[in-house]
Protein backbone atom coordinates (compact mmCIF):
# COMPACT_ATOMS: atom_id res chain seq x y z
CA UNK A 1 0.00 0.00 0.00
CA UNK A 2 1.33 3.41 -1.11
CA UNK A 3 0.69 6.58 0.65
CA UNK A 4 0.14 10.25 -0.05
CA UNK A 5 1.96 12.99 1.70
CA UNK A 6 0.92 16.52 0.85
CA UNK A 7 2.85 19.76 1.88
CA UNK A 8 1.88 23.62 1.17
CA UNK A 9 4.74 26.05 0.50
CA UNK A 10 3.47 30.06 1.30
CA UNK A 11 6.17 32.74 0.77
CA UNK A 12 7.10 35.28 -1.57
CA UNK A 13 5.61 35.01 -5.34
CA UNK A 14 9.21 35.08 -6.52
CA UNK A 15 10.44 32.37 -4.29
CA UNK A 16 7.22 30.21 -5.14
CA UNK A 17 7.60 31.01 -9.22
CA UNK A 18 11.19 29.67 -9.32
CA UNK A 19 10.56 26.77 -7.02
CA UNK A 20 9.05 24.50 -9.82
CA UNK A 21 11.73 24.59 -12.28
CA UNK A 22 14.57 24.41 -9.63
CA UNK A 23 13.45 21.23 -7.85
CA UNK A 24 13.46 19.60 -11.75
CA UNK A 25 17.20 20.86 -11.65
CA UNK A 26 18.69 19.67 -8.04
CA UNK A 27 16.85 16.44 -8.27
CA UNK A 28 16.23 15.21 -12.43
CA UNK A 29 13.37 13.01 -13.45
CA UNK A 30 13.20 10.01 -15.35
CA UNK A 31 10.02 11.64 -16.74
CA UNK A 32 8.38 15.10 -16.12
CA UNK A 33 5.60 17.12 -17.43
CA UNK A 34 5.23 20.73 -17.07
CA UNK A 35 1.90 22.47 -17.50
CA UNK A 36 2.07 26.62 -17.59
CA UNK A 37 -0.74 28.38 -17.52
CA UNK A 38 -1.00 31.21 -20.08
CA UNK A 39 -3.95 33.07 -18.36
CA UNK A 40 -3.74 32.66 -14.49
CA UNK A 41 -0.04 32.14 -14.77
CA UNK A 42 0.05 28.61 -12.56
CA UNK A 43 2.75 26.04 -13.00
CA UNK A 44 1.86 22.21 -12.74
CA UNK A 45 4.79 19.90 -12.69
CA UNK A 46 4.39 16.26 -12.76
CA UNK A 47 7.60 13.93 -12.25
CA UNK A 48 8.41 10.20 -11.65
CA UNK A 49 11.65 9.72 -10.05
CA UNK A 50 12.99 5.42 -10.43
CA UNK A 51 15.34 3.78 -8.11
CA UNK A 52 16.54 -0.16 -8.24
CA UNK A 53 17.04 -1.30 -4.72
CA UNK A 54 19.91 -3.87 -4.85
CA UNK A 55 19.29 -5.37 -1.55
CA UNK A 56 15.75 -6.73 -2.08
CA UNK A 57 16.03 -6.86 -5.96
CA UNK A 58 12.79 -4.37 -6.42
CA UNK A 59 12.25 -0.99 -8.04
CA UNK A 60 11.00 2.22 -6.13
CA UNK A 61 9.30 5.00 -7.65
CA UNK A 62 8.30 8.32 -6.53
CA UNK A 63 5.58 10.57 -8.37
CA UNK A 64 5.81 13.73 -7.50
CA UNK A 65 2.74 16.86 -8.49
CA UNK A 66 4.06 20.47 -7.78
CA UNK A 67 1.15 23.05 -8.18
CA UNK A 68 2.11 26.90 -8.61
CA UNK A 69 -0.77 29.28 -7.99
CA UNK A 70 -0.68 32.58 -7.12
CA UNK A 71 -0.66 32.56 -2.70
CA UNK A 72 0.97 28.85 -2.70
CA UNK A 73 3.01 25.64 -3.71
CA UNK A 74 1.24 22.63 -3.01
CA UNK A 75 3.90 19.51 -3.57
CA UNK A 76 2.33 15.70 -3.51
CA UNK A 77 4.53 12.83 -2.91
CA UNK A 78 3.90 9.49 -3.71
CA UNK A 79 5.88 6.25 -3.27
CA UNK A 80 5.11 2.88 -4.84
CA UNK A 81 6.81 -0.28 -5.37
CA UNK A 82 9.75 -2.01 -3.56
CA UNK A 83 9.11 -5.16 -1.53
CA UNK A 84 7.25 -6.01 2.00
CA UNK A 85 8.28 -9.06 3.44
CA UNK A 86 11.15 -10.99 5.10
CA UNK A 87 13.72 -10.10 2.16
CA UNK A 88 12.99 -6.28 1.65
CA UNK A 89 12.23 -4.89 5.08
CA UNK A 90 15.76 -4.49 6.01
CA UNK A 91 16.81 -0.99 6.94
CA UNK A 92 18.74 0.81 4.59
CA UNK A 93 20.96 3.34 6.03
CA UNK A 94 21.71 4.92 2.48
CA UNK A 95 19.26 8.23 1.53
CA UNK A 96 16.48 7.03 -0.92
CA UNK A 97 14.54 9.13 -3.22
CA UNK A 98 11.60 10.69 -1.30
CA UNK A 99 14.16 11.93 1.71
CA UNK A 100 16.04 13.53 -1.01
CA UNK A 101 13.38 15.01 -2.79
CA UNK A 102 11.98 16.40 0.48
CA UNK A 103 15.26 17.55 1.62
CA UNK A 104 15.60 19.97 -0.91
CA UNK A 105 12.06 21.11 -0.85
CA UNK A 106 12.72 22.46 2.70
CA UNK A 107 15.86 23.48 2.00
CA UNK A 108 14.60 25.74 -0.71
CA UNK A 109 11.97 26.69 1.72
CA UNK A 110 14.07 27.82 4.17
CA UNK A 111 16.73 29.61 2.06
CA UNK A 112 14.01 31.92 0.71
CA UNK A 113 12.12 32.59 3.53
CA UNK A 114 9.01 30.70 2.50
CA UNK A 115 7.18 28.45 5.41
CA UNK A 116 6.38 25.12 4.71
CA UNK A 117 2.87 23.11 6.30
CA UNK A 118 2.29 19.26 6.01
CA UNK A 119 -1.18 19.56 4.45
CA UNK A 120 -3.69 17.28 6.66
CA UNK A 121 -6.84 18.74 4.47
CA UNK A 122 -6.65 15.99 2.16
CA UNK A 123 -6.27 13.04 4.14
CA UNK A 124 -9.90 13.32 5.76
CA UNK A 125 -11.96 10.13 4.60
CA UNK A 126 -15.37 11.10 2.78
CA UNK A 127 -18.61 9.77 3.45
Amino acid sequence: MSTVHRYVIFGPDTALAQMPAKVLEAVKPKFSYEYNSQTTGDIVVVSVYEEYERASNSTVTLTTVIEKNSKFVRVQLKKAGGRIGFRGSSIREEQNIESGFLEFVMDFADRHGCSMQKDTSADEPEE
